[in-house]
């Protein structure tokens, strides 16, 4: 294989790569489906993670960036929003830029990890 096809195959792995490794989530009906509870903060102080939102596979690059999915197969996390705080895995707030994504509560980290993306940065004071 020349050094030319071999570049066009590691950029095709990387592609491919990339479009597998999103952080897709599904929202579920009920409790019992979801891998996590969240909650949807009331200000960014009370928040655990900072969530960016995006809408191409292509866009996600770590825990964080998050791509909603409406099909089981497509989603990596399960989830459900609820009302109850003392049913909750972690609390999101939603930000307006990917800069903002990251942890704010460093003992919640470990609910919400993806193979193959890195985890958010921690930005807290917690």
């Amino acid at each position: 294989m020349d050094k030319g096809s071999r570049i066009l195959l590691m950029l095709l792995m990387l592609l491919m790569a990339n479009s597998l490794s999103a952080q897709t989530f599904m929202e579920v009906e009920n409790i019992e489906q979801a891998k996590v509870k969240v909650y949807p903060a009331d200000d960014i102080q009370s928040a655990d993670l900072c969530v960016y939102f995006v809408y191409e596979t292509k866009d996600v690059q770590q825990v964080g960036y998050w791509m909603e999915v409406y099909e089981r197969s497509q989603a990596q996390v399960m989830l459900i929003f609820v009302d109850d705080l003392a049913q909750v895995d972690f609390t999101v707030w939603i930000v307006d830029t990917p800069q903002e994504v990251g942890w704010r509560n460093r003992a919640k980290m470990k609910l919400l990890t993806v193979e193959g993306l890195k985890n958010a940065a921690f930005v807290g004071d917690n």
